[in-house]
């Protein structure tokens, strides 16, 4: 039977079946917490050995550990927590442990507030005035008005896009694994395959764009399999929409948004037109409506404004009398 003795050692074996089970966007992350982190901090201890002191001491170490020039995070923390505790029980099912240390090791708070910055209809608009005919100006339709994902964006295929029936299908992604970058052939989950409904002015410029890469095929020869694709054919990098939009606004002394802060700025459009969190949680291709509850419980209707006008004017309604004569 095999034995681990050195964390290395369960850790080698372990990311081999995280290899096959996980993304290798998901694995990545494993190996950077594990061989950048864990492994080093107890490269002289047997994995028996270790105890829940031992990881209540690793992670305050790490919470005041400088790594790349900055300081790791209690969110970061939190990550190295989920991830040892996932080892950890697996080590005791498989009786490399006798017991789980991980049990007794409290789980360090999560410091980071989700904190958009949201675009209205309006201001998208303007954008993409200043952005027609640029690379980034269908990302930003797409991710402004349907609400799709970065990765989503940048593995939209021709193949999935139907001018005659005026939808895209979102069955590829695209993320960037270090240096590489990773075409899957499906989203993050079942949910995320999706049909999508394309307006009149988005369902334009996707014209405008698959003439113009036609256009290139016949100068040139070289083939488009994806929207977002140079024109001498090279692979489209995601970090680029994200790089391209950050200089644009700066240049243009724009108020500061994330890509991501697009997709958000779709769901607060829905939201405030009434749409319902169901509806919501379809477009933007969430496994649940309670992750897109949790995500923007505090970007939906911040101050309940349409709450209280909605039972203000239904008081109104009933109680009109009443109320002006105490007025």
């Amino acid at each position: 039977m095999r034995k681990f003795i050195y964390a290395v050692d369960f850790f080698d074996y372990w990311l081999r079946i995280k290899n096959v089970e996980c993304a290798e966007s998901t694995v990545y992350g494993y190996k950077n917490i594990l061989y950048n982190h864990f492994i080093p901090y107890f490269h002289n201890v047997k994995i028996k050995d270790i105890t829940s002191i031992d990881l209540e001491e690793y992670f305050e170490h790490i919470l005041h550990k400088k790594y790349r020039g900055k300081n790791l995070t209690r969110h970061t923390a939190s990550k190295h927590y989920g991830l040892l505790n996932q080892a950890f029980k697996k080590m005791k099912q498989l009786d490399v442990i006798k017991k789980n240390p991980m049990k007794k090791v409290m789980k360090p708070v999560d410091d980071k507030v989700m904190v958009y910055s949201i675009y209205t209809a309006d201001k998208i608009f303007n954008l993409l005035d200043i952005l027609d005919g640029m690379k980034i100006d269908i990302p930003v339709c797409l991710a402004g008005f349907l609400g799709l994902r970065r990765g989503e964006v940048a593995g939209l295929k021709w193949k999935n896009v139907f001018f005659d029936q005026r939808y895209i299908q979102i069955k590829d992604t695209k993320t960037v694994v270090g240096c590489n970058i990773i075409q899957k052939d499906s989203p993050k989950s079942k949910s995320a395959v999706r049909k999508i409904y394309l307006p009149d002015f988005i369902l334009f410029k996707l014209k405008r764009e698959y003439i113009r890469q036609k256009e290139i095929t016949l100068k040139t020869g070289v083939e488009f399999e994806y929207v977002m694709q140079w024109d001498c054919g090279k692979e489209f990098r995601p970090n680029y929409i994200s790089n391209c939009l950050k200089e644009t606004l700066e240049k243009h002394s724009l108020p500061h948004i994330r890509f991501h802060d697009l997709r958000h700025s779709f769901a607060s459009i829905a939201n405030e037109n009434r749409v319902s969190l169901h509806d919501i949680s379809l477009a933007l291709g969430h496994s649940e409506e309670r992750t897109t509850s949790k995500i923007y419980i505090h970007t939906f209707d911040d101050y309940k404004k349409s709450t209280v006008l909605a039972v203000y004017k239904n008081i109104m309604q009933e109680n009109s009398k009443k109320l002006n004569s105490a007025i």
